[in-house]
């Protein structure tokens, strides 16, 4: 099993994701994949003894994860995490992530904020989350309440495909879990705590109109090839 890391910037809060890891799974892998940070990310994860591989050049969130997957697939790993290096992802619930998928019951298991009492956001990113919640619980009909949530756990079956350009080079959100549901993978929300991350982050996409205008097309676009995707995942 291994947990993979995207990370940018996370000299403050990187060690203690680590940290985390360590102490709730121990004996797994932990994998940082630093996107071409400018401080000492990188430096910590090795002095921590974790595997890490750094970007030569900034290439966003989508691309990072992808990285790590790439290295989980041709390692065979048979069970992954990805979680977010900016602290707002505890590490204790990695095992309620791992759990269903372990034991057969999901081939990708979702952590949700909402599920849980007490997270806040702003209403901007809520009116987002809330519409593509919408979308691809109509779509999948399974209630989906969190489809921009990093923190996830996935069986090889989907680490294969998620290797594939079926993972989307922006946003893997909503249209990343529609593409996974019409290939016919068997997908499970379960409740997470998270904390609010009001800095700039990998994983923020609401600043602007554009994560709406492309979320809707990369929709339309999965609905459309949605046989190209039960392709690649029987290859």
């Amino acid at each position: 099993m291994i947990v993979i890391i995207p990370a940018y910037n996370e000299e403050d809060n990187i060690a203690g994701v680590i940290d985390g890891v360590k102490k709730d799974m121990p004996g797994a892998d932990i994998l940082v994949v630093d996107d071409s940070s400018s401080d000492a990310t990188s430096g910590i994860c090795k002095k921590k003894g974790v595997i890490t591989l750094k970007n030569p050049i900034n290439l966003g969130y989508a691309s990072t994860c992808q990285t790590g997957f790439k290295y989980a697939c041709e390692r065979d790993y048979g069970y992954i995490v990805q979680m977010d290096g900016d602290g707002q992802h505890p590490t204790r619930y990695i095992s309620a992530l791992l759990g269903p998928v372990m034991e057969g019951e999901a081939d990708l298991c979702i952590g949700s904020r909402f599920l849980k009492d007490g997270y806040r956001t702003s209403l901007p990113r809520r009116i987002g989350m809330s519409l593509f919640s919408f979308i691809a619980t109509t779509i999948s009909r399974k209630k989906i309440t969190d489809p921009t949530s990093g923190f996830q756990a996935f069986n090889r079956k989907v680490l294969k495909v998620y290797c594939t350009d079926v993972y989307p080079e922006d946003y893997p959100d909503a249209d990343l879990i529609i593409k996974m549901h019409l290939a016919g993978f068997r997908l499970l929300e379960v409740p997470v705590k998270m904390y609010p991350n009001n800095r700039k982050s990998m994983h923020n996409f609401f600043s602007s109109t554009t994560y709406v205008v492309k979320m809707l097309l990369s929709i339309l676009v999965a609905l459309v090839t949605k046989s190209y995707v039960k392709k690649i995942m029987e290859g």
